[in-house]
């Protein structure tokens, strides 16, 4: 009489069962993995965009010769934040006579996506024009940084271009904050001060 040996119902139902625990378990482990991932290519991205920006801003200030205009007031809407002006033409050369200077404006044009806290919004832009007189930053810069956040609440102002420094209003000072709206939301936050040329 021969003694033949296999699983019984119950065994392979228990192994089906392990082999399915362990497939969800890896399932969702990879799926959070993947997930982290973006949002750390996500918040690279954010700050990679924000230092190329701040290194413009910073070479933009230090070549400048005069700034004709920093916002003093707080951020609602579109608006310039700032103008400066260049002691050399378009093609690099230095100015003789009466030739126009280098312009060069930055301007913060409102996002459409509400935001924390209240009236709020981010996917705002912050454009670029470079050229000679007077031009519409608005309407011809180039976009310079996007995901903007606009917050005007209580002592918190974003973005703020300010010029402090006591009398001469030497000092520009640049506070942004650059926000996806996700979950969980991916933001990153700049601040930093620029010494202007000739007060202002």
């Amino acid at each position: 009489m021969s003694n033949k040996k296999g699983f019984t119902l119950t065994e392979v139902l228990l192994g089906i069962m392990i082999v399915g625990i362990i497939g969800i378990a890896l399932a969702a482990l990879t799926t959070s993995a993947s997930r982290d991932s973006g949002h750390s290519s996500s918040k690279i991205m954010l700050r990679n965009n924000l230092s190329i920006f701040m290194r413009q801003l910073r070479q933009d200030v230090h070549d400048a010769s005069k700034v004709d205009f920093v916002l003093t007031g707080n951020v609602t809407g579109n608006t310039n934040l700032l103008t400066l002006r260049q002691n050399t033409k378009l093609d690099g050369t230095a100015i003789i006579g009466d030739e126009p200077q280098i312009t060069i404006m930055y301007c913060f044009l409102k996002g459409s996506i509400a935001a924390a806290p209240s009236g709020s919004t981010t996917g705002g832009t912050i454009k670029r024009w470079v050229g000679t007189g007077s031009g519409n930053c608005q309407s011809n810069g180039k976009v310079v940084l996007n995901n903007v956040k606009l917050i005007n609440s209580g002592s918190d102002h974003y973005p703020l271009f300010q010029a402090v420094g006591g009398s001469l209003h030497s000092i520009l000072k640049v506070q942004l904050i650059l926000e996806i709206p996700s979950t969980p939301v991916i933001n990153d936050v700049v601040e930093d001060h620029f010494m202007l040329p000739n007060g202002y």
